[in-house]
């Protein structure tokens, strides 16, 4: 729906869901090393233009194993611009930092295309980033306004729900790393 065109690509990247995408799960090919300069992490820290490599998608597996790939964030920061028609880092602004009244501006890293990299790179000050646990630990609410839905809070901290998902879930970790 967001992304039609890769489906030119790959008819396969139709199975794939937000879901997939925000649990790891899409099937997407990406190398994810950090030794070698022409891995998809090096391409997207570095290169100058995130956009092009993350619409460059291709599957190399159906869609439903965990399988961490930091170019799912990317294509999901896409997404979620063309779903608002906002820049990702002014709907991360008017949805989270705001509410919040964050007390500091957070930058995020960008691509020579101004393009936030999505998958990394957001810079803001040990009290903002507490503040963003503190919004978990009340259930998504913030001086009695629902920031984040209570669904998506339960389902990022239920133990029996995460346990499920091998701790993670929604682009959140539940227990120490254990990518494969």
């Amino acid at each position: 729906t967001y992304l039609p065109e890769l489906k030119k690509r790959d008819p396969n990247l139709e199975k794939v869901t937000i879901q997939h995408l925000l649990d790891m799960r899409s099937g997407i090919k990406s190398l994810e090393t950090s030794n070698s300069p022409f891995s998809n992490v090096i391409k997207l820290g570095f290169g100058h233009n995130v956009t092009k490599l993350a619409l460059k998608s291709k599957t190399e597996k159906k869609p439903g194993e965990k399988d961490y790939k930091n170019l799912n964030t990317q294509l999901l920061g896409l997404i979620v611009e063309r779903a608002s028609g906002q820049k990702l880092q002014d709907y991360l602004q008017a949805k989270i930092w705001t509410p919040l009244q964050m007390e500091s501006n957070a930058s995020w890293n960008t691509d020579a295309r101004k393009t936030v990299r999505a998958f990394c790179c957001i810079n803001a000050t040990t009290r903002d980033f507490a503040k963003l646990g503190r919004l978990y630990l009340c259930q998504g609410q913030w001086d009695g306004q629902q920031i984040v839905s209570t669904d998506w809070v339960r389902a990022c901290t239920d133990p029996a729900l995460m346990e499920q998902y091998n701790g993670y879930k929604n682009h959140w970790w539940s227990r120490p790393s254990t990518r494969t």
